[in-house]
Order: structure tokens, then C-alpha cells, then sequence
């Protein structure tokens, strides 16, 4: 799907609707290989502490595929992984929020070098993972790169580590359905509960 394919959207930095065209209920596509690429929810909600400029603060999760994302984050990436769906190809998330002890350990690989390949990571606190806005996609289909390049704006996300093509962060510019919601969810595979590990478990 091209950018110019999708409904006009409002050129500016001010809040604006997701593409309509690949919400609601048309959310289980194939892709060109004629295969469903899978995305499960969870869709309790819980509150973990995040970070923001190393103060902490509230961040509500759920998950996709078993890997905790703030939830608005987690909008505008349901709507971009069905875009990509509609253009066969199939967008997977690595990792998105991590807990301090999580930022604390990658900070002491990056430090010592002498884990998990010494891969540069931020100081604890200050990760764009703690607060929600950061995601890291599998580059290993070579088609998803370029789809991201070409389209990752319209919903949001940005890539904003030069030497980092998997991490993208969504910059808030977009408003998306909230997936969680019960019309939304019809006929996509959901889980119960997360299992992450987060206890603060909030009513739907």
C-alpha cells in the first residue's frame, strides 16, 4: 500500500486519525504468500513503572506476541502491521518496554562490552524503551525495512537512531482505535493475561 493510497492525512504536527481503510474489523489479512502472519494480544492492561528523562512515571501495558507495549504505541502499530499486511509484508516486534532491571543490564553489557555483544543502550532511565515510545522490529524478511521507510510515518513512527534500522519510536502524532476494545478485537486471537510478570492488574 503507498502513502498516496491511504486517506489524506493532516499535514502538520497536530494529533491525527490512523488510517481508517486498515482498522476495525478487517484486521486478520493475508499477506502474498497467502499465509495469516500472527499477532496475538493481550489485552489486560498493567501498569509497570517507565521512565521519562530519568524521572519515573505510570506506563500502561498490554501485549503483542507476548512482549509488553504501551498502549497507545500499541495502536499505532496494530494499525501499521495491518497496512504492511495489506502490502504482504509482516511486521514482528523484538522488544518495546523494558523495566529498569531490563535498561539496567543492556546498560552494563554496552559498558563492559562483554555482553550481549557490548549493543549500545542508553542510560538507565533515559531509554526511549522505559517510556513507551521505542519498538525494535525483526529486519530478517529484507521487504520490511523498506516498507518502514516508505510508510512508517504515516502512523507515527520514526526512525530515530541512525546506526539502529530496527528502532523505531512512535512520536505521538497520530491517534489510533484502541485495539483492546471489543469491536476491534473481533476474530483476532487474544491472550487472557500478559506473561510478563507485572502484578498491578488494572480492569479492563
Amino acid at each position: 500500500m503507498r502513502a498516496e493510497e491511504l486517506p489524506t492525512l493532516i499535514p502538520s504536527l497536530e494529533p491525527r486519525e490512523a488510517p481508517p481503510s486498515v482498522l476495525g474489523r478487517n484486521v486478520l489479512g493475508r499477506n502474498r504468500a497467502g499465509r495469516v502472519p500472527s499477532l496475538q494480544l493481550g489485552c489486560t492492561p498493567v501498569v509497570a513503572d517507565g521512565y521519562e528523562r530519568g524521572r519515573p512515571i505510570p506506563i500502561r501495558l498490554v501485549t503483542m506476541n507476548g512482549v509488553p507495549v504501551e498502549r497507545a504505541t500499541a495502536n499505532a502499530y496494530w494499525a501499521m502491521h495491518q497496512a504492511a499486511v495489506v502490502d504482504g509484508v509482516e511486521l514482528r516486534i523484538n522488544s518495546a518496554f523494558r523495566s529498569a532491571p531490563e535498561q539496567e543490564r543492556l546498560y552494563a553489557c554496552y559498558q563492559c562490552g562483554c555482553c550481549n555483544r557490548g549493543t549500545k543502550a542508553a542510560k538507565p532511565g533515559y531509554s526511549r524503551h522505559q517510556n513507551g515510545r521505542a519498538i525494535d522490529l525483526s529486519l530478517r524478511a529484507t521487504d520490511v525495512h523498506p516498507w518502514l521507510v516508505a510508510h512508517a510515518a504515516d502512523f507515527g513512527f520514526r526512525a530515530t537512531v541512525s546506526d539502529e534500522p530496527w528502532h523505531w519510536e512512535h512520536d505521538g502524532s497520530t491517534h489510533s482505535p484502541d485495539v483492546c476494545q471489543p469491536r476491534m478485537r473481533e476474530g483476532v486471537p487474544t491472550a487472557s493475561r500478559g506473561s510478563y510478570g507485572l502484578d498491578a492488574m488494572l480492569d479492563s
